[in-house]
């Protein structure tokens, strides 16, 4: 008999969220600025018990005034998503490094075009991430990684 394979969401939410706006209420009022966003992803997974898993994933957008060389605003979110994934044996990692990561990024990227918006910035809209790319890239064995970059 064929195990019963199972993968779903079964909980996410955030863990942290932190948003920092560097203006001052005259610099708001004028709104003379020109951001430029740095944006880092930083994902981790770990088994929380039998057939469950956690994936975290911390995602932090810097943004600068383009033209004065000045900080705007930092938004920090980390994010939970716990999967229940059964009958996958071989395909766990991909499904924990993919598939989560996939299913709760489109609520990240809404938090923070929300906390943009409401830190009183035009609304920042993540593009989408290609998580199977960066999955394979940290599958790679080192001497690989080494000579792609």
């Amino acid at each position: 008999m064929t195990p019963q394979k199972n993968f779903s969401i079964v909980e996410q939410y955030i863990k942290d969220l932190s948003v920092e706006n560097f203006l001052t209420p005259q610099e708001m009022i004028e709104k003379q600025y020109t951001p430029n966003g740095e944006i880092n992803l930083g994902m981790t997974s770990q088994p929380i018990a039998d057939n469950m898993h956690q994936v975290t994933m911390n995602l932090t957008v810097t943004a600068k005034d383009t033209d004065a060389d000045k900080s705007l605003y930092i938004v920090q979110v980390e994010y939970m998503g716990i999967a229940h994934i059964e009958g996958f044996d071989q395909e766990v990692p991909a499904l924990v490094g993919v598939e989560v990561p996939r299913a709760i990024f489109p609520f990240v990227r809404q938090i923070v075009a929300t906390a943009t918006t409401q830190a009183g910035f035009p609304t920042l809209m993540l593009n989408p991430i290609d998580f199977l790319a960066l999955f394979l890239e940290q599958q790679a064995p080192e001497t690989d990684r080494q000579r792609t970059h």
